[in-house]
């Protein structure tokens, strides 16, 4: 139906009394100051005045034959057809609406529309004066951003809800196209963006970015108002000292500003930022406006900030009881905890069941009642809750361990709770150890018999009778090393050879338990065999090595042998001195005997002519110092001594 109305300029050439009319009508609205839009009732735009077109950002003729919808925003559209096509219907009565028109740039500006109905070249058309009221609404609206910026804090349950609400009352209410909220951070040294709000269609994401950072006092326009504690009024952002911000600002089409502080008593809590795409001049009713907004909005702000700090505080305390809670009906301690004035403050499933309690005991039960109920298992009742009550009146740290008359053993701790200084109560916890000391002393049994098989072991590889040497004493002194679980690789052994002679030999095999008893013992016995068929203790040593390398396919430590020299009344015959870990040495020396001169130093050079003897005369030898081994935490197995021998040993 658009197209039946004539263009404005076609007028002269129409031949009809309605379309002149319609031309007549175009070229009077478009002389026009006002913006005026005429639509046919299929709400398409016929024609747009020069004002109009400005006003809504079209250019000359931009807007003839486009919907009317095209001028009004999206979230108002359906409403708009609606209640379009009802004023139709209803005959074009006039009408004053005030809404929000769409511009060419998506952007939005406050309008106040009159609507009428008309007939135009034989056609029904709706026809509207548009009228900007930007700087009414902006009046008006700041009477209503209280209201609006309250309820929102009042409605939504944290300020990271409340605040976007916030930004948006502020923005569409006083029609500003950004809003920005800066908060002062922890440290109170800098300002830090929090949030910001944008109005529909507004494109202001480089300037945003460049917000996005840190400001000092003094530093741009919210870092002013924090500085000063006053609001600021920009009218044009050429003027904005902050470079990077002023550059955001003209590529984001923005040029106006204005900020407010937002106070709680003498403290800022952060700034408010508005920025518009169009020069404003400064308005002092806005200014006192949002001061006073600035003031309640601060008060909202502080009581919700603390008001979310108690309620994090009490969710964090409620979790951390969960926590305990849970953690003590699932652990293995029975858990008693008296308030400072001594009432029963937690007492848990655990604890009933180790001392017998029943279930409705959990839910009813006293503290003093509980542990009369538990001093009946044991022996001395009043004891028990003495030594309690004291503990706990003194505040004493207790750990000890209480059998029952059932053999069950508890170990019990008590300590009183204290933190930043204060005393909080006292808890008791019992944990039933009856199975660890039936293992521990398991343990110890075993360990008593498995040290009484290697005495008996190490008492099968000594000697168990020292032979008796005409004019000499022998004697013999033993300690293993260790606790004597493990038989040790020491050993001596003194036995008779052939025609007449005793041979000694001392020995270490490295290492402990079986391994070593089974080496020790064929070093033994390889070396009694060995001098049965040589007088010369080399040769011997010769035959034990042999034979070891010929059992243990290498040569083992223990065949690995040196050679000491026992001295006695001048004769010298060496003494089989096998060698592990210890150096080389003269194990002993006794008085050289009568004409004998001392010091010399024989080799073995066979079978000895001079056989020793005892002088009558002469006192006895003192025993061989070497002929024992005493080591640290060694127990005596075995002495076996004679005469003389026997007394030096014991000294």
């Amino acid at each position: 139906m658009s197209e039946s109305f004539p263009a404005a300029d076609d007028g002269a050439g129409a031949e009809t009394p309605g379309a002149v009319a319609f031309a007549d009508w175009a070229r009077v609205v478009d002389t026009l100051g006002e913006a005026v839009i005429a639509a046919s009732a299929d709400d398409v735009i016929v024609h747009a005045n020069p004002p109009a077109e400005a006003l809504l950002g079209w250019e000359r003729g931009g807007l003839i034959g486009q919907a009317l919808t095209a001028v009004v925003p999206e979230r108002f559209r359906r409403r708009h057809l609606a209640a379009f096509e009802r004023f139709v219907d209803e005959g074009g009565e006039a009408r004053t609406l005030q809404v929000p028109a769409l511009r060419r740039d998506g952007t939005e500006v406050p309008v106040e529309v009159v609507l009428t109905g008309a007939a135009l070249s034989g056609e029904r058309v709706v026809i509207g004066n548009v009228r900007d009221v930007s700087d009414r609404v902006e009046v008006e609206g700041a009477g209503f951003v209280p209201d609006l910026v309250l309820a929102a804090v009042a409605e939504e349950r944290t300020l990271d809800e409340a605040i976007p609400r916030v930004l948006e009352a502020l923005g569409a209410s006083l029609n500003w196209e950004v809003v920005q909220l800066w908060m002062v951070d922890e440290s109170g040294e800098e300002l830090r963006l929090r949030s910001h709000w944008l109005a529909p269609g507004v494109e202001a994401g480089p300037f945003v970015d460049a917000s996005r950072r840190t400001f000092r006092r003094g530093e741009v326009l919210p870092g002013r108002v924090w500085e000063r504690g006053r609001a600021e009024w920009v009218a044009d952002f050429g003027a904005e000292p902050s470079l990077l911000r002023r550059e955001a600002a003209a590529s984001s089409g923005l040029r106006a500003a204005f900020a407010f502080p937002v106070v709680a008593g003498r403290r800022i809590l952060g700034v408010i930022e508005l920025i518009s795409r169009k020069p404003r001049e400064a308005s002092p009713e806005l200014f006192s406006r949002l001061a006073l907004l600035g003031t309640e909005l601060g008060y909202f702000v502080e009581r919700r900030t603390i008001e979310e700090e108690r309620l994090a505080a009490h969710e964090a305390l409620r979790l951390q009881t969960a926590l305990l809670q849970t953690q003590s009906e699932s652990g293995l301690e029975g858990q008693l905890v008296f308030s400072p004035q001594g009432q029963l403050v937690s007492l848990n499933r655990r604890f009933a069941e180790m001392w017998g309690l029943s279930d409705d005991f959990l839910e009813r039960g006293s503290g003093p009642e509980a542990l009369a109920l538990a001093a009946q298992w044991l022996e001395d009742p009043d004891a028990f809750l003495a030594g309690t009550s004291e503990a706990q009146a003194r505040r004493q740290t207790v750990r000890d361990e209480i059998v029952l008359r059932d053999g069950r053993v508890f170990d019990r701790y008590g300590a009183p709770l204290v933190a930043d200084g204060g005393y909080l109560g006292y808890a008791w916890y019992f944990r039933d150890v009856t199975d660890q000391k039936r293992i521990e002393r398991e343990l110890v049994r075993a360990g008593e018999r498995s040290a009484a098989l290697a005495r008996t072991l190490q008492q099968s590889l000594l000697p168990p009778e020292l032979p008796s040497v005409r004019g000499l004493d022998v004697a013999a002194r033993y300690h293993p090393a260790g606790a004597g679980l493990d038989v040790g690789g020491d050993f001596y052994d003194v036995f008779r050879t052939r025609r007449g002679s005793v041979g000694i030999a001392i020995g270490d095999v490295c290492g402990k338990g079986a391994p070593a008893a089974s080496l020790t013992a064929l070093v033994r016995y390889t070396l009694r065999t060995a001098a049965m068929q040589t007088r010369s203790p080399a040769q011997a040593l010769s035959i034990l090595k042999t034979h070891c390398y010929r059992c243990h396919g290498h040569d083992p430590p223990a065949a690995r042998g040196g050679r000491g020299q026992v001295r006695h009344g001048g004769l010298r015959r060496p003494a089989a001195l096998p060698r592990c870990q210890h150096p080389h040495r003269v194990i002993g020396r006794a008085p050289p005997a009568p004409g004998a001169q001392a010091g010399r130093d024989h080799r073995d050079r066979g079978p000895a002519r001079h056989p020793a003897r005892a002088v009558p005369d002469r006192p006895a030898p003192r025993p061989l110092p070497g002929a024992g081994e005493r080591r640290r935490g060694g127990v005596l197995h075995r002495r076996r001594d004679r005469g003389q021998g026997r007394r030096g040993l014991l000294r």
